[in-house]
């Protein structure tokens, strides 16, 4: 039988002999199967018996925790189910827990979603997001699109400050290609200050094709193609909300 066959086996024999809810037996079930992960990773004991001792000992220390009314709940959880020697889902909320699973969330988080206050993943959330598709958070930075106060990638950012490669959409906004934002750097830039081979602005402009906002959608739009023959529709859509706001 493999190990986790094994520990869930026991967990569901010390279970069994006891007189709760079944909640609480879930509950339970899911402490013991995580603390004997938890000694295997430590001692690389398999034996279920050897680790927490046997079954009827175990359940008979859990009822006198469950008739005074102390049955602690875990402060993680690790889905049963696994992809590769990932879980699905692992949450932790330990001070300084670190979750790691195909969907992670705790304090810091690896994963293909990862949520957390530290979170690195394919799809980062938290506070510090890093991600290679998508961040969101209050310093995000992500191979193809990040969202945050800070947010720093190689396709599209959009933020307080923004800075990508590609375009960036912010109240400051620097790209190497297309920049809209209060301030704008890019080579079209759009926005009240705009500094560019194409500059949009309202305020103050500059660069080879100086076009202030007055010009309007059409002439604008026209210099940008000229410029910039495969400027994206969606941004379109952008340039001309801002134009529409001055």
């Amino acid at each position: 039988m493999h190990r986790r066959e094994r520990f869930r086996q026991y967990a569901a024999d010390v279970v069994k002999r006891l007189n709760t809810s079944e909640l609480k037996k879930k509950q339970i079930r899911r402490e013991i199967f995580l603390e004997l992960s938890r000694q295997y990773s430590a001692s690389n004991v398999e034996d279920p018996r050897l680790i927490l001792g046997w079954e009827e000992d175990v359940a008979k220390s859990w009822q006198e925790k469950i008739d005074i009314g102390l049955v602690p709940l875990s402060d993680e959880f690790i889905s049963s189910f696994q992809v590769g020697n990932l879980p699905l889902v692992h949450v932790t909320r330990k001070p300084n827990g670190v979750a790691k699973g195909i969907i992670a969330i705790g304090p810091v988080a690896i994963g293909v979603v990862a949520i957390g206050g530290l979170s690195i993943g394919v799809i980062g959330l938290g506070g510090l997001a890093f991600s290679l598709l998508l961040s969101l958070g209050g310093l995000s930075l992500s191979a193809f699109s990040a969202f945050g106060g800070l947010a720093i990638s190689g396709y599209l950012a959009v933020g307080g400050l923004a800075i990508s490669s590609q375009t960036a959409i912010g109240g400051l906004a620097i790209a190497k290609d297309y920049a809209i934002g209060g301030s704008a750097f890019g080579k079209i830039a759009v926005g009240a200050v705009a500094e560019g081979v194409v500059a949009v602005y309202d305020e103050s402009g500059s660069g080879e094709v100086l076009l202030h906002v007055s010009k309007g959608y059409a002439e604008i739009r026209r210099q940008i193609l000229r410029v910039a023959p495969d400027f994206p529709e969606w941004l379109f859509s952008i340039v001309r909300l801002v134009l529409i706001r001055w």
